[in-house]
């Protein structure tokens, strides 16, 4: 229920290792590969009195160094299964969907970002700036959106809201499908 979300720019390899997260406890929003409670392996936080579940979610930007004749950038909502936690007690299939749908507004945000970043003319000498600029425009509005659906459904309890939102952020991903590909090509002048 309550969000953990990570901001990381550029640095993915160099974040991994510094914050001892394996490549393999990382989980990159797929509709393929929905949450499961097996991917929830963090350590409840012993300050906790509200919340059954919390799953750890970031956004990723960061440059695609493949390419020679173009810049692109590669922009993910991941899950971190060992900073994700439930109560032993909670394990429902209803409060994994509240999980999921926050999973899921990662992966709109995600989306959104990758939008602007294809419509967005950068110049050579502010690309990184600029790139900053947006990513922390969308940081930001994601985490209000978080805030917003945890008060809004009452962490899952308003089963009314819970279901609204549910069916708001299936649409929402519907509407931004064009950018579903998490490599995005950024026009350059």
């Amino acid at each position: 229920m309550k969000r953990f979300i990570l901001l990381i720019i550029f640095f993915l390899p160099f974040f991994l290792s510094a914050q001892k997260i394996k490549k393999e406890d990382i989980i990159n929003w797929s509709n393929e590969r929905p949450l499961t409670w097996v991917d929830f392996k963090g350590k409840v936080d012993p300050a906790n009195k509200l919340e059954a579940a919390a799953t750890c979610t970031q956004l990723i930007v960061t440059p695609d160094n493949q390419s020679k004749d173009s810049i692109k950038y590669f922009v993910y909502a991941q899950a971190v299964k060992t900073k994700s936690w439930k109560l032993k007690k909670e394990d429902s299939d209803y409060m994994l969907k509240h999980e999921q749908t926050h999973f899921d507004i990662a992966e709109l945000f995600a989306r959104k970002l990758r939008k602007e970043l294809t419509e967005t003319a950068f110049t050579t000498k502010t690309l990184n700036s600029q790139v900053e600029k947006l990513f922390n425009k969308y940081f930001k509005l994601l985490e209000e959106e978080q805030t917003k659906y945890d008060k809004e459904t009452n962490h899952s309890i308003n089963k009314e809201k819970q279901a609204e939102w549910n069916d708001k952020i299936k649409k929402d991903l519907s509407s931004y499908e064009s950018y579903s590909n998490p490599l995005v090509l950024v026009n350059v002048k």
